[in-house]
């Protein structure tokens, strides 16, 4: 009788001859090959053969793709976390250290009072400059007036100019130190060098005299187009004139607390003394 069974791929009803045992067959549906086993059992009839056990076949994806193993995540050292976490915390420290220098750190040279003294003291003279340490600058310059002796080192005879400033609250404090040379220069030749040109056509409503810790000197107010200006002159023995100077445009009153605080702290000091602490 002929031997019945179902595909194993497709479970298609399948019929093959009698004599088909032990051999293979093909499924008329999908082609699958099936190798068909007798049973061995007693009786006339051959009973029907099993077919051959097949392994399973390995699942694959809806992209017919066997499936390979799954990569585990690459592990990030810790030694490179902990180095950038520990840059992170450097930047932060040296952003905000940077913004408090700028915005919040106060002026070392600026005392309680908030004036700051010249830091190093000159032995000429002594000054404080209200709300910071003010700006240096120094030159060497040759008046009309001076000739240049045969022998002589040019600045062996030209007068040292020194200048500090500061503005503050829109008035310019400052203060012009002259070394006199070798040669010998009067405080006339030294006039051009200690003037402020922006007052060069100003009025002179005040002019006195004064004398300060033994050295004589001269006071003025002058007034023009750029505001007024205040100025104490002093000869300093015979190797300094210090002229100091308070400036700012529309109404400066000479009186003003702040401007008088300027010229008592801003003095010459006495030519036999070193300067003040």
């Amino acid at each position: 009788m002929p031997i019945r069974f179902d595909c194993p791929k497709c479970d298609t009803p399948v019929s093959a001859p009698a004599g088909a045992a032990g051999r293979t067959v093909r499924c008329p549906t999908c082609g699958q090959l099936t190798k068909l086993v007798p049973d061995d059992a007693a009786g006339d009839e051959d009973p029907p053969a099993r077919p051959a056990r097949r392994k399973p076949a390995r699942v694959r994806d809806s992209d017919d793709r066997p499936r390979g193993k799954k990569k585990k995540a690459a592990k990030v050292p810790v030694l490179w976390i902990a180095l950038g976490a520990a840059a992170a915390v450097l930047l932060l420290v040296g952003g905000g250290v940077a913004v408090w220098a700028v915005f919040f750190r106060t002026d070392p040279s600026v005392g309680p009072d908030g004036w700051a003294r010249l830091d190093p003291p000159h032995p000429a003279f002594t000054a404080a400059f209200p709300g910071g340490r003010p700006k240096y600058e120094s030159m060497w310059k040759k008046p009309p007036s001076l000739h240049l002796p045969n022998g002589k080192n040019l600045r062996d005879v030209l007068p040292k100019i020194e200048y500090w400033s500061r503005i503050d609250q829109g008035r310019k404090y400052a203060v012009v130190l002259i070394t006199i040379p070798e040669a010998g220069l009067s405080v006339k030749d030294l006039e051009p060098y200690m003037n402020d040109a922006a007052y060069a056509n100003a009025t002179v409503v005040e002019d006195g005299r004064i004398e300060v810790n033994g050295c004589k000197g001269r006071r003025q107010v002058l007034r023009g187009e750029r505001g007024t200006m205040v100025a104490h002159t002093y000869t300093v023995g015979t190797e300094y004139v210090l002229k100091a100077t308070v400036g700012g445009e529309g109404g400066l009153d000479p009186a003003d607390p702040t401007v008088a605080e300027f010229f008592a702290r801003t003095t010459p000091n006495p030519p036999d003394q070193p300067a003040r602490p």
